[in-house]
């Protein structure tokens, strides 16, 4: 149980930081190796496959800024169990001068301090 304490900070701190389109704060929480699958808003940038390492982190912020014109994650709960924390909230924003608005929910792995997975489904 010890280890499930620390995970919801860790996802708190990741969502703050990508509210603030710092990618290099969200990375501090973030491990080298993490499998980042984006799928709903990737799909948007026209991406299939999942982003890996910290390289994929900065990549994902990079097509999501040079796509998106505004592009917001909500967090409305967040659940932990077992080194997961599952989140469900809301993505919405503008691309294409177009909203765009979903209910997600996101499933975070989280181990010694950092991320090192993310998926996400969009539940309309």
């Amino acid at each position: 149980m010890a280890g499930e304490a620390g995970a919801a900070p860790v996802v708190r701190s990741i969502y703050a930081a990508f509210g603030a389109g710092d990618v290099e704060a969200a990375l501090e929480f973030i491990d080298e190796a993490i499998k980042f699958s984006p799928s709903g808003t990737a799909r948007r940038l026209g991406r299939d496959a999942p982003y890996y390492g910290h390289h994929g982190v900065r990549q994902y912020f990079a097509d999501a800024a040079r796509t998106w014109q505004e592009l917001r994650l909500h967090a409305d709960t967040l659940h932990e169990h077992e080194g997961e924390v599952v989140v469900h909230g809301r993505v919405t924003g503008m691309a294409d001068g177009e909203p765009f608005a979903r209910h997600v929910v996101w499933v975070w792995q989280v181990r010694d301090g950092r991320a090192t997975g993310m998926r996400v489904s969009d539940v309309g």
